[in-house]
């Protein structure tokens, strides 16, 4: 009789009563400084026939961590904080966001980064008025028009005039500003079902 060279394997093993649980998180690393080792576990879905059925899934894991530090000092910090808000109104600015050791001796021996920046845009700035000149007189600036569009990206302006009709040959001063704006309604798609219902 011949025979078969491929490892035997238990059927009953591969059984359902050997279903395992997802693996936990990692737990935190067993050291503040140096080397050390993090583990995590799962557990069989039923305990009472995983032990009936001989099951031998590895429940336990282990892996080497390491902590930053110098000498006995650990340079562990803390998770970054939230982003701070941006540092100007309108424009491009910055915003920051901190970090610090959790060993306050950490600050004379470590030197990781505990402070992080970045860009921010807000809405575009108004321009910067003109100073006037007094040999031109002009009104102060009318309100805001409404924006040129009712759906997507448009633009609204503002004007002023000379206060004596003489002056527009001899002055060179800005009477009209325009700034970017958005719609209420920032898609222009049009729903054709809406378009149906209002033609009917």
């Amino acid at each position: 009789f011949g025979y078969s060279t491929a490892p035997y394997t238990n059927p009953e093993k591969n059984s359902t009563d050997c279903r395992v649980t997802e693996w936990s998180d990692f737990q935190p690393c067993s050291v503040t400084c140096g080397k050390g080792f993090q583990m995590r576990w799962r557990q069989y879905k039923n305990k009472q026939k995983a032990e009936m059925r001989g099951c031998n899934s590895d429940l336990v894991q282990q892996i080497v961590c390491e902590e930053p530090c110098i000498g006995n000092v650990s340079c562990k910090t803390s998770e970054w904080g939230e982003w701070s808000d941006c540092s100007v109104t309108c424009g491009k600015g910055l915003r920051n966001r901190s970090r610090k050791y959790l060993d306050n001796r950490a600050r004379k021996t470590c030197t990781l980064e505990l402070m992080e920046k970045e860009t921010c845009m807000k809405a575009p700035c108004a321009p910067t008025p003109r100073p006037t000149d007094p040999k031109c007189p002009v009104t102060h600036w009318s309100e805001w028009s409404p924006c040129t569009v009712t759906c997507g990206k448009g633009f609204k302006v503002r004007t002023r005039l000379y206060l004596r009709p003489a002056s527009s040959n001899m002055c060179n001063l800005e009477l009209a500003q325009k700034v970017p704006c958005t719609a209420d309604k920032e898609d222009c798609t049009i729903d054709i079902l809406d378009v149906r219902s209002e033609c009917t």
